[in-house]
């Protein structure tokens, strides 16, 4: 018995050493997440202007058009929890912070990642961030994705030296190039029906007093520590726009005007039909590209 342990212990040690390997290899890789949370540990006492936020800010605000030491920490699907986590970090120092920018679009209040279908991506803020939300087991570990899959960010990243970062220096998001120009009928559509929640859900609604809760949490640290939260509704194409369900919209403009109305640091603006913003602003019909985030990122300025 004791020679077959050492034998299947012997013939498992290589295979768990490639296993190794491969994992520390995927943790190894350069992505958006972890780009953002090295910068801000780096950089957060120099940080004076924070972005915040989804994709409408993770494409849409470039701070390379905003005043010096600005920075975008955004994501694809970042919900609420995740930008409250990444703000109240009692080990990041944000010393001469004095603006934040957070959206607040049509989904923000009804949406949470960790139930969303992008739940995958939670992972990456325990990785980056060390924030231990909807974790499961495999979420530890990179490999736990599909092995083709990690065997071919491996094979790009060290034959190839491709990496996943996909953000400029500031954290904008370069992927939405003006170049391209997505059906923007058609995204509409889709986008809008996509982000449309049954409100009258009890699980629903649960999300929205957790992420209520969120934005008076941020918007009270902020009041301590004299910093100043602008919440804006990001700019739609039409075909969106006029797809939105008017209760979940109106409930959502009224709740971000109650929070306002208590925090006399916090200031809101809704642009989703601003007139400023023309078709060729546009990637989809729910994110600006490069020439629209030029234009919004202007904008906030001036806010």
């Amino acid at each position: 018995m004791k020679k077959f342990i050492i034998r299947i212990f012997v013939f498992s040690l290589p295979i768990l050493l490639c296993f190794i390997a491969l994992e520390g290899t995927l943790r190894n890789i350069p992505n958006n997440y972890t780009y953002k949370a090295h910068y801000i540990k780096k950089n957060a006492a120099e940080i004076e202007t924070l972005i915040l936020g989804n994709s409408h800010t993770f494409f849409g605000v470039n701070p390379s058009y905003m005043p010096p030491k600005t920075f975008n920490a955004a994501q694809v699907s970042q919900s609420l929890n995740y930008d409250y986590h990444i703000l109240i970090n009692r080990e990041t120092n944000w010393k001469k912070l004095k603006k934040i920018y957070l959206p607040i679009s049509y989904f923000t209040m009804w949406s949470n990642l960790n139930t969303g279908i992008e739940s995958w991506r939670s992972k990456f803020y325990y990785h980056s961030y060390g924030i231990k939300e909807n974790l499961d087991f495999k979420d530890y570990f990179f490999i736990s994705q599909k092995f083709s899959t990690s065997i071919r960010d491996v094979s790009k990243f060290l034959l190839k030296k491709k990496d996943h970062l996909e953000c400029n220096e500031f954290g904008w998001g370069t992927s939405y190039n003006s170049k391209k120009l997505m059906n923007l009928e058609v995204t509409g559509a889709s986008a809008s029906k996509r982000h449309t929640k049954k409100i009258s859900s009890p699980e629903i609604m649960e999300v929205f007093d957790k992420n209520r809760w969120y934005l008076n949490e941020i918007s009270n640290w902020a009041k301590k520590k004299d910093v100043e939260v602008v919440f804006f509704t990001p700019p739609a194409y039409i075909s969106y726009s006029n797809n939105l369900d008017s209760k979940q919209f109106s409930l959502t403009v009224k709740t971000i005007n109650s929070i306002v109305n208590k925090h006399h640091n916090c200031k809101y603006i809704n642009l989703i039909n601003s007139s400023i913003f023309k078709k060729e602003d546009f990637y989809d019909a729910d994110h600006l590209n490069g020439i629209g985030a030029k234009k919004l990122s202007e904008l906030l300025t001036k806010l």
